[in-house]
């Protein structure tokens, strides 16, 4: 019984462990540029960490939700639009939390 319990929590801790990362991107895909002022915030894509600004990523065109944050700082979360055909950048004044 303790081998089974032990077993379990070892691949849930294991399961746990493992990272997402962003979607591989398609054939369509744009170069993303994400900047913050002041600059070493973290930013997360639909949930999965994807750097720190000033970041670039290759995203396909959608729809995604995107939040930025970063110590001392409120965190900004907004859904953005990335369009098909041209890259685009997204910045953001993130504003002290005290």
């Amino acid at each position: 019984m303790k081998r089974a319990l032990l077993a379990g929590a070892l691949l849930w801790l294991v399961a746990c462990s493992e990272k997402k990362a962003l979607p591989s991107p398609g054939p369509n895909a744009q170069e993303v540029t994400f900047d913050t002022q002041p600059p070493g915030a973290q930013v997360t894509v639909d949930g999965v960490f994807a750097g720190q600004t000033p970041l670039k990523v290759k995203l396909d065109p959608g729809r995604y939700r995107v939040r930025l944050s970063m110590s001392a700082y409120f965190p900004e979360e907004q859904v953005l639009t990335v369009p098909y055909g041209e890259p685009v950048r997204f910045f953001f004044a993130l504003i002290r939390s005290h």
